[in-house]
């Protein structure tokens, strides 16, 4: 990429104007040409029809073709307007290339700008520098490669295709959306915002780089859905960052590298990293790894392997055997020496390999049965299901001991008189009221219903908790 400074355009000879026609035309050796206009941005359509026609070869004047197809082969395009009273410079490659724009507001939508009648016209790179972006941004039309400096965008940006990636660097983000697109490497530098998601829906997605430093987000979640097969990185790289929550979904993955971060909580699910996973210098609450493997080399905390110099063996255990083999060590040195510090980052394994050798089985099926009714505390609408679910499974428990519920002392059975639909009716009701542990006086369970009744109010305690948990997530 090109760096620009305030003496390029002096060195560049060609004027085009795009309201008139072509006046002048002379290459000089770097084979750049401007194209002047003070074009508002909403003009900019009439600009890229401009250079389809160039692209076309149609202009008026024919003895300027040759000297055209030479620029448009290899060179830039450099649009020079006026934006604001901010002086803005947007360069515009031919196929292959990039569009550059430096040091502008954009007040509309950016999909509002383009307009492009043969989309070809534009398949290079675009350039933010130094820019600020109101609106939402959404590429319909598929750069290959998105890189912005220095910029501040306000609301979502969507991005469905970059298969040369996406780079960032000192720029700050209300919301990044990557979906269901093709991504050769996603780099952030000094970025910050309130949430980075990139969710593979339709697609068998393949990446081979995320790289994070220096970054702060209050979310970070790397997630293929139900839909997709599972996310194939050859690396995830994350340096001196600071994330409340770093969430990872079926990552299918070479090296996971997790360096000098403070993450508040940290969950890597359904995963398997296959070369490198190397987890050092951290600050964290708490990290959940559920039915996540580690089948290469591992390197835990360095006050871990600092601590292991004391035994040369334990020490090799550490860089080069398997996962399960490293926290076996890592109780050891915990239980003989009494460091409290190292119980409590080892906790979590701890449990988690227990739970591995002893009850994989149970604990196959709570992870399960945990995603199915409330996606690991992260989806509200199957919380609102299974509760809905509990509450008519219950009911119908009821409807079959009719003798065993009684309202003003009386047996539903005997009121309902043998009714099956008032006996349905009043049981769904009762399940409703135990559910929300309401519990009128004047129905109540006998016998064998005190007992299923007891089950469905602690049923509704568990999940109206599960639910407020989600919430304030969400909006906290």
């Amino acid at each position: 990429m090109i760096d620009f400074d305030d003496d390029l355009l002096e060195k560049i000879k060609y004027k085009i104007d795009v309201n008139e026609n072509i006046k002048d035309f002379v290459l000089n050796n770097n084979n750049y040409f401007i194209i002047s206009s003070y074009a508002q941005l909403k003009d900019l359509n009439k600009i890229y029809r401009f250079i389809n026609i160039l692209n076309k070869k149609k202009s008026d004047s024919e003895k300027y073709d040759a000297e055209l197809e030479k620029v448009l082969e290899n060179n830039y395009f450099i649009i020079n307007f006026d934006l604001d009273l901010k002086k803005t410079k947007v360069e515009f490659l031919n196929k292959g290339n990039f569009l550059y724009i430096r040091n502008s507001i954009f007040f509309g939508e950016l999909t509002n700008i383009v307009d492009i009648e043969d989309e070809e016209c534009f398949e290079g790179k675009l350039i933010l520098d130094d820019c600020f972006v109101k609106k939402e941004i959404d590429f319909i039309f598929d750069p290959v490669y998105f890189e912005a400096k220095g910029c501040k965008f306000k609301n979502t940006i969507k991005i469905h295709d970059l298969p040369d990636g996406f780079v960032a660097s000192h720029s700050e983000f209300k919301d990044i959306d990557l979906e269901s697109f093709s991504l050769d490497k996603a780099y952030l530098y000094g970025c910050y915002g309130d949430r980075l998601s990139i969710n593979f829906d339709y697609y068998e997605p393949d990446f081979k780089s995320l790289k994070m430093e220096d970054c702060t987000f209050e979310e970070v979640i790397v997630n293929s859905n139900e839909s997709a097969s599972k996310v194939i990185s050859e690396e995830i790289i994350l340096n001196r960052c600071n994330f409340d929550l770093f969430y990872f979904n079926k990552l299918l993955g070479l090296r996971l590298i997790i360096d000098g971060n403070n993450i508040g909580n940290i969950s890597v699910i359904k995963s398997i990293i296959s070369q490198e996973f190397i987890f050092t210098n951290q600050s964290f609450n708490s990290i959940n790894l559920i039915d996540t493997y580690f089948t290469g080399k591992t390197l835990f905390d360095l006050d871990f392997v600092e601590y292991a110099d004391m035994d040369k063996t334990l020490k090799n255990d550490l860089t080069d055997e398997e996962f399960l083999y490293n926290i076996e060590s890592f109780l050891r040195i915990a239980v003989n020496e009494e460091n409290p510090e190292i119980k409590l980052k080892l906790k979590y394994f701890k449990d988690y390999q227990k739970n591995k050798v002893y009850n994989r089985g149970i604990t196959r099926f709570s992870n399960n049965l945990l995603d199915l009714t409330t996606g690991y505390f992260t989806n509200y609408k199957r919380i609102v299901i299974t509760m809905v679910s509990i509450i008519i499974i219950f009911g119908f428990i009821y409807s079959l001991f009719p003798r065993n519920i009684l309202i003003d002392g009386q047996s539903l059975n005997f009121i309902a008189s043998g009714d099956y639909l008032s006996i349905l009716y009043n049981s769904m009701y009762f399940s409703l009221i135990t559910f929300t542990t309401i519990v009128y006086g004047n129905i109540s369970p006998i016998g064998i219903l005190k007992l299923f009744s007891g089950i469905e109010g602690l049923l509704g305690v568990l999940t109206t908790a599960s639910l407020i948990t989600v919430f304030a997530r969400k909006f906290t």
